[in-house]
């Protein structure tokens, strides 16, 4: 009975709070989609870096995934010969609208990360932090200076450096292939019973598990 149909106030309301509603579940839908993209991409990058820094234990270092800290996390600590390296592991996906062998350079000039289709200080300002927190710590945990150079890995991308960025105090590197063996090399500033002293110090942040 089309004829008796009838579409007046209450039924237009009513479409536009059904309209509204799947507007409102489409967007979060949409939202939460690309944080879980974002949030895989940043396990996959943490998980590639930390096998590369793995292979460090071979040159004498100590390395340590996920050091707590108050209100964060220390992505990796490279317990070097040189010094004690925070690293801040990012994924930032390559831009498909530029060519190929152009969209994965990321330029460095020691205060900014430029990427082909954008720019940032985030991570380069999140790493000193997390290295000033961090050589606090040891400060407190050893009585002593221990040198702590804050670093930030970017598997997958090429990382150019000006002559500023040479001698910024943060260190940013791709962890593929040989990238991250700089982590090893250097003078010795920390001797083997103190790598292991740091270790244990920083062990000692993570939570016990009860039997």
């Amino acid at each position: 009975q089309w004829h008796a149909l009838r579409f007046g106030l209450a039924e237009a309301l009513f479409v536009a709070l059904g309209l509204g509603l799947f507007g409102f579940g489409l967007f979060r839908f949409i939202r939460h989609f690309r944080l879980r993209e974002r949030a895989l991409d940043g396990l996959l990058a943490e998980r590639v870096t930390g096998m590369q820094l793995n292979r460090l234990v071979a040159e004498g270092c100590r390395v340590l995934h996920d050091v707590p800290a108050p209100d964060f996390n220390i992505d990796h600590v490279v317990v070097a010969p040189a010094a004690v390296y925070a690293v801040e592991t990012k994924s930032f996906r390559k831009p498909k609208e530029i060519a190929a062998d152009e969209a994965c350079k990321v330029a460095y000039d020691g205060t900014v990360l430029k990427f082909p289709d954008f720019a940032t200080r985030g991570p380069i300002e999140q790493a000193e932090r997390q290295a000033k927190w961090l050589r606090a710590l040891l400060h407190e945990a050893m009585q002593q200076e221990i040198p702590v150079i804050p670093a930030v890995a970017l598997p997958g991308w090429y990382v150019t450096r000006d002559e500023a960025a040479k001698s910024s105090p943060v260190r940013v590197f791709t962890p593929m292939g040989k990238g991250a063996e700089f982590l090893a090399k250097g003078p010795e500033r920390l001797d083997a019973r103190q790598r292991e002293m740091i270790a244990q110090a920083l062990a000692l942040r993570y939570p016990r598990i009860e039997d």
